[in-house]
């Protein structure tokens, strides 16, 4: 029997994918965001892998390497990640470790 509330399975690959980002606020309760990432095959994950450890990425660019939109009434620009960056310190951290996360749940079948 099927559940009929699951997408079918196909070869083809999603050019993106959204998830919930939990960010970490000072003295507030941490805030959702949902946040639009970019899908890689492993080959490219490994090179972006490799890439954030041996390179000195700065936040902006981390996070404009992983993502490629947010829910917010503000563009998706540099400067609006720079400002999310520096008005919650743990923005660009949550946002990267959201990312690789659900690569390591996928890639382990969890």
């Amino acid at each position: 029997m099927t559940d009929k509330t699951r997408p079918k399975f196909t070869l083809a690959a999603e050019a993106s994918f959204t998830l919930p980002v939990l960010i970490p606020r000072l003295g507030l309760p941490d805030a959702e965001l949902q946040v639009n990432f970019k899908a890689r095959s492993p080959e490219e994950m490994a090179a972006l892998d490799k890439k954030f450890r041996e390179e000195k990425v700065a936040d902006v660019a981390a996070v404009q390497e992983v993502a490629s939109g947010w829910e917010l009434p503000d563009a998706f620009t540099a400067e609006n990640i720079a400002a999310a960056q520096a008005k919650h310190p743990g923005f660009a951290g949550a946002v990267i470790k959201a990312y690789f996360r659900e690569y390591e749940r996928v890639r382990l079948g969890n």
